[in-house]
């Protein structure tokens, strides 16, 4: 038996039976704890990937549009280079649910600064 019949045949069989989830609803779900991930490795090669990113980017004065923009987790980093509006666009209610606990009614209490969000 091959090394990969041999792994999947240790595999729990619920896994196999897991039906696939629309991503508005997948982001809905995981929203409520998407921020508190401290060990999740795609976040954190996100975050280093997004610093990395806008590191020569020159926002200053400009309207940056975040097209999915999720809880708005990177926008501490966008606000630090100062941009004129940032306007957040994304498809989970429950993203936009937690930005808008996190921040107050379009304005940023965490970052001293107003913005837009789209859905």
């Amino acid at each position: 038996m091959n090394i990969l019949k041999k792994l999947l045949y240790r595999l729990p069989s619920s896994l196999f039976s897991l039906k696939e989830t629309e991503p508005e609803d997948a982001y809905n779900t995981w929203s409520e704890y998407y921020d508190a991930q401290p060990d999740n490795l795609m976040l954190a090669l996100d975050e280093a990937l997004f610093t990395s990113l806008i590191d020569n980017v020159d926002f200053h004065n400009k309207i940056i549009a975040d097209v999915g923009c999720g809880t708005g987790r990177h926008w501490k980093k966008v606000y630090a280079k100062h941009p004129a509006r940032l306007i957040g666009y994304d498809v989970s209610e429950g993203m936009l649910k937690v930005m808008w606990q996190i921040s107050g009614s379009g304005y940023s209490s965490a970052y001293n600064k107003p913005f837009r969000v789209i859905r």
